[in-house]
């Protein structure tokens, strides 16, 4: 069913290509934000320059806006979404093992 379970994942991108310089030519970290639901296999993906709990609620809502069905269940492995899930109310965290699911967006 649509929404049922969303994988989210943080991937760093490494750094040397030339748009990842800031304009004073200096190196900059970017960040790939990405959520895939299981059921169509419907993406919605973003790149942040940081990697923090803000980044991860406006990722959230991000996700929220860019899906056409309601989403029941947020699984990750553990990672942003825990100390996101300290900040904000909306998103509820249920821990499995190493998982760190929200659930009922």
């Amino acid at each position: 069913m649509p929404g049922h379970r969303i994988q989210v994942d943080v991937k760093f991108l490494p750094a040397g290509h030339r748009s990842f310089k800031d304009p004073a030519g200096k190196m900059k970290k970017l960040y790939q934000y990405t959520a895939i639901d299981d059921a169509t296999r419907a993406r919605a993906l973003k790149i942040y320059p940081k990697h923090n709990q803000e980044t991860a609620i406006e990722f959230v809502d991000y996700v929220r806006g860019r899906f056409p069905f309601r989403i029941h269940t947020i699984q990750t492995d553990n990672g942003w979404s825990a100390t996101a899930a300290r900040v904000s109310s909306q998103i509820p965290m249920v821990r499995r093992g190493r998982l760190a699911v929200a659930v009922a967006l």
